[in-house]
């Protein structure tokens, strides 16, 4: 897939190597004090994406989180988020951002696989955005759009602990890049 080029991510590429292809987007909370605490199932996550010869973007690592929210927000939709094969969505955490990136995937037809824990958070309570930016001001404006699944829903990965979830994730993947 070729690499979005237009303006309003040209001043962005000294913030993100764009030309740096990210096969699978990981969707989570990272910014909340629960969200932290999960860092290491998200890096054991790219890990075993990497084993399988996938990059995944991990938001807290490739990321600059001192830099410009809306800023922020247009490297992950605007030059990352077009380029992958597939989100693979922590519902987890309380973050709004992963609904806003389950969102756009949707309404631009990439594929999205839910992972949610058992007795966790269920896809009912899950609330989708679509989020624009205004390089200008760097403002961001969501708008809720009806959680439906009009997209495509790859998969749905529940499960009980990490180590189950690693497993089915891993097994997921595996199946999603044989086609």
């Amino acid at each position: 897939m070729a690499k979005p080029d237009n303006e309003e991510i040209r001043g962005l590429r000294d913030i993100l190597d764009y030309r740096k292809q990210f096969d699978i987007y990981l969707a989570c909370d990272f910014e909340t004090d629960m969200g932290k605490s999960r860092i290491p199932f998200y890096e054991d996550i790219g890990k075993i994406m990497e084993r399988l010869g996938k990059r995944t973007f991990l938001p807290h690592k490739e990321l600059d989180l001192n830099e410009d929210p809306g800023r922020l927000v247009s490297i992950a939709l605007g030059i990352v988020l077009p380029s992958t094969d597939i989100v693979l969505a922590y519902l987890g955490g309380e973050s709004g951002s992963t609904g806003i990136v389950i969102g756009r995937a949707l309404a631009s037809n990439i594929p999205v696989s839910y992972l949610y824990e058992e007795n966790g958070v269920g896809l009912e309570s899950l609330k989708y955005g679509l989020v624009s930016v205004d390089l200008e001001t760097g403002r961001t404006k969501t708008r809720v759009i009806d959680p439906g699944f009009r997209g495509e829903v790859y998969d749905l990965i529940e499960f009980k602990d990490d180590k189950e979830a690693l497993k089915k994730i891993d097994a997921s993947m595996r199946a999603f890049y044989r086609h």
